[in-house]
């Protein structure tokens, strides 16, 4: 067992953390331990361990601020991400339409779809590809289409 004194002169002293003292202790296997001065808290064995509550609170509202911030640059790489591909994958175009009313007029349900397929009749198929089957269809207001029914559903 070593006193403050002497513990202090060896390379292992635990006592480093800046605003911490060394107290001699008869129950510690080393014969000393180490606290934070009055006023401070924390872990005295680290450096720059002992802080003021104010500074921990300060920390703590840095670290908060740190994660908003963080959250908002994912949250604006998420956006811009978006926003590449519904442009790459032809949303501009269909943001015109909807823009322009004539979308209404695009964009049916499947009881629609069905009815102006015939239910999708294979006599009714005009090709197909990788990614489904093009149908002729006749609209209720007489209009002739193709329609396209989707292999892959997202």
């Amino acid at each position: 067992m070593s006193s403050c004194a002497d513990a202090a002169k060896r390379a292992d002293y635990g006592c480093i953390g800046k605003n911490s003292e060394c107290v001699n202790s008869m129950s510690s296997a080393y014969g000393y331990v180490c606290r934070c001065n009055d006023g401070y808290n924390g872990n005295p064995y680290l450096p720059n361990g002992c802080m003021a509550p104010r500074m921990r609170f300060a920390a703590g509202v840095l670290l908060s601020m740190g994660v908003g911030i963080a959250r908002r640059l994912r949250a604006r790489e998420v956006k811009k991400v978006r926003e590449y591909f519904f442009k790459q994958n032809r949303g501009l175009l269909l943001q015109q339409l909807v823009d322009k009313d004539i979308a209404e007029r695009m964009i049916f349900n499947l009881e629609e779809l069905e009815k102006a397929t015939n239910k999708f009749d294979e006599a009714r198929i005009l090709g197909g590809g990788g990614h489904g089957m093009v149908y002729k269809g006749i609209l209720s207001d007489q209009h002739v289409v193709a329609i396209k029914k989707s292999r892959v559903v997202i």
